[in-house]
Formats: structure tokens, sequence, C-alpha cells
């Protein structure tokens, strides 16, 4: 390949990666949408239990309660993640470079480079900044969708320990 094709290819490879991060990004916040409606949902029906003249049967409501609501405020601060800070981390031996929680380790610079080193196509192309601009927005948007993951897997937990909650409430009110 020519210089010229070279360069067309390095920034392809770099505007499919940033792609394929944008649709892990939808689906994470898609995630977070489900799990407020859900925790929502439990937060209202865990509230119709509070008046219950049995004080375990209310104390497991407001606990309820308390878990959904948690779990509301993990999941909207996961949607509005959006400041991401840039800084050296290390990587392992076994990187895949498209992977997003492996891309969030890299700082740009340091992602351009491994993939120049990595694949045989780009073994000594000369980046330019078009390539560190466009390497920023994949580690920045990798970062952004490990952030998102990872406070959705807290969201879920809290979602979770509500669901039990609520479920002691429903056999507690049958039994009671």
């Amino acid at each position: 390949l020519n210089k010229c094709q070279l360069f067309v290819l390095m920034k392809q490879t770099l505007k499919y990666i940033f792609d394929c991060l944008e649709e892990q990004l939808k689906y994470a916040e898609t995630k977070h949408s489900i799990s407020i409606t859900l925790a929502s949902a439990l937060t209202v029906f865990s509230a119709t239990y509070l008046d219950s003249s049995k004080p375990l049967v209310n104390a497991l409501s407001a606990i309820s309660i308390i878990f959904s609501l948690v779990s509301v405020l993990y999941s909207f601060i996961a949607l509005s993640a959006k400041h991401i800070r840039f800084g050296r981390t290390h990587k392992s031996q076994q990187e895949n470079l498209l992977y997003f929680k492996h891309i969030a380790r890299f700082s740009p610079e340091d992602y351009l480079k491994e993939i120049a080193q990595s694949y045989p196509l780009f073994k000594g192309y000369k980046t330019d900044q078009f390539d560190l601009d466009l390497s920023k927005q994949v580690v920045a948007t990798a970062k952004t969708i490990s952030a998102k993951f990872l406070l959705f897997n807290f969201a879920l937990t809290f979602l979770i320990l509500s669901l039990f909650c609520e479920s002691a409430v429903i056999i507690l009110k049958g039994v009671l």
C-alpha cells in the first residue's frame, strides 16, 4: 500500500472502532433505562405496603424502596457519565484492541502506538493530529462504556436486593 492508502486505512480503522464503541454505548444506556424503569416500578409497588400495621412489613418495604432508589441513582449517574480523564494506564500482555475494557486502559497516544505495532499493515505508519483526535474519542468512549457497565452492575445489585426485600414483604404479608 502506498502512503495515501495507508493514511486512509488508519482513519477508517479508527472510525470503525469508534462506531463499534458507539453501539456498545447505546447498549449500556439502554440497560440503564430499563433498570431505572424496573426500580421505579418496584419503588411504587413497595410504597403500597408502607401503611401496613405490621412493623416488619413496613421495615422491609422501606428497605426495598431505599435499595430501589439507590439503583435508580446509580443508573442516573451512569446515564450522565460524560467526563473522562485521560491518564497513563498499565496494559497487560493479552490486550484486545477492539474490546472497550482493554481500550479504556490506554492513553490515546499509547492506543495509537499499539495499533501501529500490533497490526502488520500499519508498521512504520506515522500518526497525525487527526489520528490522535480519533484515538482520543475512541479511548474516551471506551472509558465511558466501562464506567456505565460498572455502574449498571451496582444498580443491578441494589435492584436485586430490593426485589428480595419486596419478595419477603409479599411472603410475610401472606403469612402474617
